[in-house]
């Protein structure tokens, strides 16, 4: 669906319309509206949702149009406490439609941002009606339901008393990787993760007490991959005693993976707006103060017993006015577009804020090289490549050390291409973070390309993964240098606008 010009004014000043066009044929729905609550744009699944044949039919219209007015008021409520406070919301609740028809569904939902005001907000529908509904029928009903679960579109495990399982429909199968043979038997905690056998362990317990349990969790597959499941677990009861655990599972892995695209990134402009909302007004104060500051002392002169005082102050406040530019700089970078910019004056700019990023315990020093080239690159993106690198060698640093922050020319040819493998020939900027940490091991520099990797559990944060993707967009790639104990180096090409050009 094309975007109108009403559309692209809400999401210009975020990075998401070349993804909305990939997003008509997803299974979750997806949809913007503007801060009245009129639809702007939607996917097809949301149009399936609301009722009509075409997305462009909800264009304009409100809930109050496709729903209940019950629910449509209720929806609205919590539409409007995300819009005046600028904050994300995710529910579980209850649509219903004008016939009564219910349907339960996971919706989340954050602003959009631009210039430093909200400008829309953007939302995520998943349908787990069924899975609620599976939770929630009664004894015969369920009875009923294993009967028609080999067909069933999500994955249904039974187990015996002690979590052995003893029957499980295609579905579960083709989720998690393995053949029924290969299934049957094994103890269903036997599919979860290592750092969450012991939270199987409780839902194992629980659910022999005769509990329901309804609750987001995860599973192992045989190939390795973690998938995100939305989990109903309730006992089987017959004559009074426990004879087996059933459980329901819906995958939401894509959901999950769609909301880490989305929401962050209008959450992200939030920070950056709001960033420069307060850097504005703090810059409007400390002028005041470096204003007047600065005519006590040509009204003082040098020979006055407080002279040294009232300078001081006025240095402190041009330090302030340093501090809220750079500021500035960060929170309307967003909107300034891919450009050319000098890299060396970028990093100087940049080098208050991370002395203040860094803290007093760690010692950071810049080295700019001599002719580095220009790149084209959004300022935004690389203030934030930047500053992740700089975290993330601070998180290896907790005791102290250094970080060293070096720009240099590299030029790459045939004789010396061989040293950096991926990258064609031909010159690039370089910018490389240092730091005297406790370093990578092998396989957690291989990780380093996996998105959503956590540093508290000894591995790289999830921002490098975002460092990688940006430089890789840009034709660049990136060269870790670290051993155990002995600090690592995280070095950026990214292609000169000659080689560019």
């Amino acid at each position: 669906m094309q975007l109108d010009d009403t559309m692209q004014g809400v999401v210009s000043s975020i990075d998401i319309q070349q993804m909305l066009a990939a997003l008509d044929d997803m299974q979750c729905a997806v949809y913007l509206k503007d801060t009245k609550g009129l639809y702007l744009w939607l996917n097809n699944a949301c149009a399936n949702m609301l009722g009509v044949s075409s997305p462009v039919d909800a264009i304009g219209k409100t809930d109050f149009e496709f729903f209940s007015e019950k629910f449509a008021q209720r929806n609205m409520d919590r539409f409007a406490q995300v819009v005046n406070t600028g904050s994300s919301d995710e529910r579980l609740d209850s649509i219903i439609y004008p016939e009564g028809e219910l349907m339960w569904v996971i919706i989340s939902e954050a602003v959009i941002m631009k210039h430093g005001g909200i400008r829309g907000v953007i939302g995520v529908i998943m349908d787990v009606n069924s899975i609620v509904e599976a939770s929630r029928t009664s004894e015969e009903e369920k009875n009923t339901y294993e009967d028609l679960f080999e067909n069933a579109n999500e994955m249904i495990i039974t187990t015996d008393t002690n979590g052995f399982i003893t029957r499980l429909n295609r579905k579960a199968s083709e989720i998690a990787g393995y053949t029924n043979v290969e299934l049957l038997g094994k103890n269903i905690i036997e599919i979860a993760p290592s750092e969450d056998k012991e939270h199987y362990f409780e839902i194992w317990r629980h659910v022999t007490k005769g509990k329901q349990y309804f609750r987001e969790e995860r599973i192992l597959t045989k190939d390795g991959d973690i998938r995100q499941m939305l989990v109903s677990g309730r006992p089987v009861v017959k004559d009074g005693n426990l004879i087996a655990l059933h459980f329901n599972a819906q995958d939401i892995t894509d959901y999950r993976n769609l909301q880490r695209k989305l929401l962050p990134t209008a959450k992200a402009e939030l920070i950056e707006g709001f960033a420069a909302s307060i850097a504005h007004e703090f810059r409007n104060l400390t002028m005041v103060i470096t204003g007047y500051s600065e005519l006590v002392l040509k009204s003082l002169g040098p020979g006055s017993p407080v002279y040294d005082k009232v300078q001081q102050i006025y240095k402190t406040g041009e330090k302030a006015l340093k501090l809220a530019d750079n500021m500035l700089s960060f929170g309307e970078s967003s909107d300034s577009g891919i450009r050319a910019i000098d890299v060396n004056e970028e990093i100087s700019r940049l080098e208050f804020l991370l002395e203040k990023l860094v803290g007093e315990n760690i010692e950071l020093s810049v080295e700019l090289g001599r002719a580095t080239p220009k790149i084209r690159i959004n300022p935004s993106h690389l203030v934030q490549v930047v500053m992740n690198l700089v975290i993330n060698a601070k998180g290896a640093m907790p005791d102290g050390g250094d970080i060293t922050v070096i720009t240099s020319d590299v030029r790459i040819d045939k004789e010396n291409e061989h040293a950096y493998p991926g990258l064609k020939p031909g010159r690039y900027a370089s910018i490389t973070v240092k730091d005297t940490g406790r370093g990578l091991g092998g396989k957690v520099q291989r990780e380093f390309m996996e998105p959503f990797l956590e540093q508290s559990k000894g591995t790289i944060g999830s921002g490098l993964s975002t460092v990688y993707s940006i430089i890789k967009d840009m034709g660049g790639d990136i060269l870790i240098e670290s051993e155990p104990d002995k600090g690592s180096s995280f070095t950026l090409f990214i292609p000169s606008i000659t080689e560019e050009t």
